[in-house]
């Protein structure tokens, strides 16, 4: 039923992407009305006569946007294809060779360094693909689409940040839905919570490590990570236990309850450090596979979850970040 539901979703978005076709007509009123209300915002000529003209219509990024499937890899693969030994290699490194660095930097935001290290390696490959699409034609193409709303606030405050001379104009190449840097911060994102670590003038997501990871903790503080607290463990289950009780998605979190109250209902600790956490609430997840995986999880997990609201996303970050630093 869960399958037939997940294709008939994918169907629908399908036939949605036929029927409505974005076109350049659409688009060039959509730059005009852009123009415009960069102006009424106060965006100098200047700027407006920098970035308007670069902008041109993407077909390709309306491809993309109108033929994402819904995933339909089991938690198991996509954790083995995600949670590999080049990356696990990588991070290990980095934590021992930059610790002195970027130590402090995650101490004065109060998150964990591996945790930003983990974070890196699924947005961008430590940095080695950033995207190379161009930040405004991206969001100005997906307006297009009925994200219209969106889009254009992404687009107004990229804008605006360009206008203060917080964000570089020339850095500006990212994912093809204008996501940007090494941690992939939308431009609602760099405003609220971009952080200008190296005290040059600019928050340079793309070129400055420092600029990125402060950024991505301060953003990751924001969200309600903890330092130095789990994000969760592997467990057993003693006995089946009623559907109302286990978690099997993340946007309906359900049953919270201590630690130790699911160790009294039958929950199986794998690491003896679980039980140091006996007191602390959390959750039972079911993540779907060959052989079905329990994990409980505490509030840390649902800090993963607010970046990207994915089971698959928080676990492949948690599984990551714990062999990162073992």
């Amino acid at each position: 039923m869960v399958k037939k539901l997940l294709w008939l979703i994918i169907f629908c978005s399908s036939v949605y992407a036929i029927d409505v076709q974005p076109d350049k007509n659409t688009f060039k009123k959509n730059i005009a009305t852009l123009k415009e209300e960069a102006l009424q915002l106060g965006i100098s000529c200047k700027v407006v006569d920098q970035v308007f003209p670069a902008i041109t219509f993407k077909k390709e990024i309306i491809n993309k946007d109108s033929s994402q499937p819904a995933s339909l890899e089991s938690t198991e693969h996509y954790l083995s294809q995600r949670v590999r030994p080049s990356r696990i290699k990588f991070g290990r490194k980095f934590l021992h060779t930059n610790a002195a660095h970027f130590i402090p930097i995650c101490h004065k935001f109060g998150v964990d360094f591996e945790l930003l290290i983990a974070l890196w390696a699924v947005e961008t490959d430590f940095g080695t693909n950033m995207g190379k699409f161009h930040s405004f034609s991206g969001m100005a193409t997906l307006m297009c689409t009925r994200r219209y709303d969106f889009f254009k606030k992404e687009f107004l405050t990229l804008l605006q940040l360009v206008n203060k001379d917080v964000v570089r104009l020339e850095n500006l190449e990212g994912e093809w839905a204008g996501a940007h840097g090494h941690f992939q911060f939308m431009p609602t994102t760099i405003a609220k919570y971009g952080i200008d670590y190296d005290k040059d003038g600019v928050i340079d997501l793309k070129g400055s490590l420092d600029d990125a990871f402060a950024s991505a903790a301060n953003y990751m503080r924001a969200l309600g990570w903890k330092y130095g607290m789990p994000w969760g463990y592997e467990v057993a289950l003693e006995h089946e236990l009623p559907e109302g009780l286990i978690s099997i998605s993340s946007r309906h979190l359900k049953a919270k309850k201590r630690l130790q109250e699911w160790f009294d209902l039958g929950v199986i600790p794998f690491n003896a450090e679980t039980v140091n956490y006996a007191e602390l609430s959390a959750w039972l997840i079911l993540a779907d596979g060959k052989v079905n995986k329990y994990y409980v999880v505490f509030d840390n997990f649902k800090a993963i979850l607010r970046w990207n609201n994915s089971f698959k996303y928080g676990l492949m970050v948690g599984l990551l970040m714990e062999q990162i630093k073992s």
